[in-house]
């Protein structure tokens, strides 16, 4: 049978793009807002490579119902940071968060564990280990009426950066990425008005190589 393609995860329908996706369960976190407590749930998936390989991790995180009520404290910054793309469509506002974050060399020596300390220690507790180097990207979406979508991807480049044999190639090299990623925070949009959730993750740019690098 196919890999199954498609997960519920809080009031969304999570749907993967093509490729050997492995479910890596879905847990609930309690989420402090003015009104009291919202309950968000976390699925996270795994894309493996031909080989067996770990190619990408995503980890995709909303609300159980419409009733979401309530800003969280903090939700909505979108600082600037140093060699990280920040894309803050929310402009600051204390009430509505639009933040995309996407660091081309996620894997850089010890970015990640100074960045995010959570994700590396739930990676590690599943022994999931990626392909280097990868990229890392962060959106969340999130208003004071009720809506919320959280994703956090790790993603091996060879499904974002194309090869490059000069130095326009290289310089345009980024530019998938972070096309993907707009594609990715415009699904995540769109989903907060759909009926049934329907979140969409982008088809990567390139195809998975055919063998571990």
């Amino acid at each position: 049978m196919p890999p199954q393609s498609e997960y519920p995860v809080g009031r969304a329908r999570l749907v993967l793009p093509p490729g050997g996706w492995q479910d890596l369960g879905a847990a609930d976190t309690a989420v402090p807002v003015p009104a009291g407590r919202s309950l968000l749930e976390t699925r996270s998936a795994a894309l493996r490579g031909t080989q067996g390989e770990w190619l990408a991790v995503l980890r995709v995180q909303t609300n159980r119902t419409g009733e979401f009520r309530g800003f969280p404290a903090g939700a909505g910054a979108c600082a600037p940071q140093r060699d990280v793309t920040v894309e803050d469509a929310a402009q600051g506002s204390p009430v509505r968060a639009d933040c995309l974050r996407l660091k081309r060399w996620g894997s850089s020596a010890q970015w990640l564990e100074k960045n995010r300390p959570d994700l590396v220690q739930w990676l590690g507790s599943r022994d999931i280990a990626l392909s280097q180097p990868y990229t890392y990207l962060h959106y969340r979406y999130a208003t004071e009426a009720g809506a919320w979508v959280d994703v956090d991807a790790l993603v091996d480049q060879r499904l974002l950066r194309p090869k490059t044999s000069n130095n326009d190639e290289f310089l345009a090299a980024g530019h998938p990425a972070l096309q993907w990623g707009h594609d990715l925070a415009q699904s995540a949009r769109l989903s907060v008005g759909m009926v049934d959730g329907y979140l969409a993750i982008p088809p990567f740019p390139l195809p998975v190589p055919a063998s571990s690098p």
